[in-house]
């Protein structure tokens, strides 16, 4: 309903502009996504199966040609893949085909000293094909997986399996036998995926775990904060700093930036939380009439929203122009440090690997 109630009320010079808009964000989300995926597999498929670090021309080149094959592979996906599922069914279920074995891996990887490269690949395999098989049964269940269900006398028993385990999850999760569509839609394969690549990477892992990883390494903290950043100290909670390390704000936050901080937090939970439970309280005693309905909506998602944009739009722009010369001239004095291309051997980036290795002969001679 939405496109066919904005086709109306917008007109027509306006309407223009609109479509220009999500046309440009529509580009500029893609390109990231493309670029973040390719660099994902240039990285960790690709460059580990090279014998020897390429050149940086030759990376580039690869990064470019996987960049090429991810287009192509979003492009036939789009063009051959049917929607059977609700706009958010269908985002959540492509979003799983990666997310699902990614998401451990990368909490595993950030945040335990027992993750293993095997425990990861059976994480990502795991996850990633048990969603991508749920897309294909999803994609033929009413031509082919039902018929063949039918063909086998599966049909009835196999329903009967999945409503005696979706039976304690009732009314909330129904798995009921339907010739048309899957019984258990993209939110719910996406939950089931996520377990079962916790399971597999924390099984494998423990399996394959050999000594504790050095965590304090691969994060640059303490000895090897080579990074000339300092460290910030962490200060104790207290019942006056309670609220600020609630929102998050730590020793190395500006005025500007607790402001900030504190007005994000203040509008998030006052008009999102604060508001709606007395909102609520009062309808309990006293029901708003509608007239009250439609002031409360108008200021609360036009009013509101519009004088945030404008002061918004004038922050980000000015903040913007200051930032990018900031890039620039920080791009014209860097250091360019060829070993810090990304690749990584015996858990540590080239970059790192001669300053680790003074740290660590250091350690070993004085002890």
């Amino acid at each position: 309903m939405l496109p066919a109630i904005m086709r109306e009320l917008l007109p027509p010079g306006l309407m223009g502009l609109f479509c220009m808009l999500v046309i440009l964000m529509i580009i500029s989300t893609d390109d990231s996504r493309i670029y973040s995926a390719s660099l994902t597999l240039s990285q960790d498929l690709v460059l580990p199966l090279l014998k020897k670090p390429p050149t940086q021309k030759q990376h580039i080149n690869i990064i470019r040609l996987v960049t090429i094959a991810v287009g192509v592979f979003f492009f036939c996906g789009s063009l051959f893949m049917s929607q059977l599922e609700y706009v958010t069914l269908f985002v959540m279920i492509m979003y799983g085909i990666w997310c699902a074995g990614a998401g451990i891996m990368v909490l595993g990887g950030l945040y335990t000293r027992i993750g293993t490269a095997a425990g990861a690949w059976a994480a990502l395999l795991s996850g990633s094909g048990f969603m991508t098989i749920g897309i294909i049964i999803q994609r033929n269940w009413a031509n082919v997986v039902h018929p063949w269900l039918e063909s086998m006398n599966w049909a009835v028993p196999v329903g009967n399996v999945l409503q005696w385990i979706s039976s304690p999850l009732n009314p909330y999760v129904v798995w009921k036998m339907n010739p048309y569509k899957c019984p258990v839609n993209a939110v719910e394969l996406s939950f089931i995926s996520m377990l079962l690549s916790i399971v597999f990477y924390c099984i494998v892992s423990l399996l394959t775990y050999r000594r504790p990883f050095n965590l304090d390494r691969m994060l640059h903290r303490g000895k090897y904060n080579t990074d000339g950043e300092i460290e910030v100290e962490k200060s104790v909670w207290t019942w006056k700093n309670i609220f600020s390390k609630t929102i998050g704000i730590t020793n190395e936050y500006t005025r500007g930036d607790k402001i900030i901080a504190w007005s994000v937090f203040i509008y998030s939970f006052g008009l999102g939380f604060v508001l709606f439970l007395i909102i609520v309280a009062w309808n309990c005693f006293d029901s708003w009439p509608l007239k009250w309905w439609g002031n409360y909506y108008l200021i609360r998602t036009l009013a509101i929203p519009f004088v945030i944009a404008i002061v918004t739009t004038v922050w980000f722009f000015i903040g913007g122009m200051i930032d990018l010369r900031r890039l620039f001239r920080d791009l014209k004095n860097r250091q360019i440090d060829a070993d810090d291309n990304g690749v990584v051997t015996g858990h540590i980036s080239l970059s790192d690997r001669k300053k680790f290795e003074v740290i660590d002969k250091g350690d070993e001679s004085s002890k």
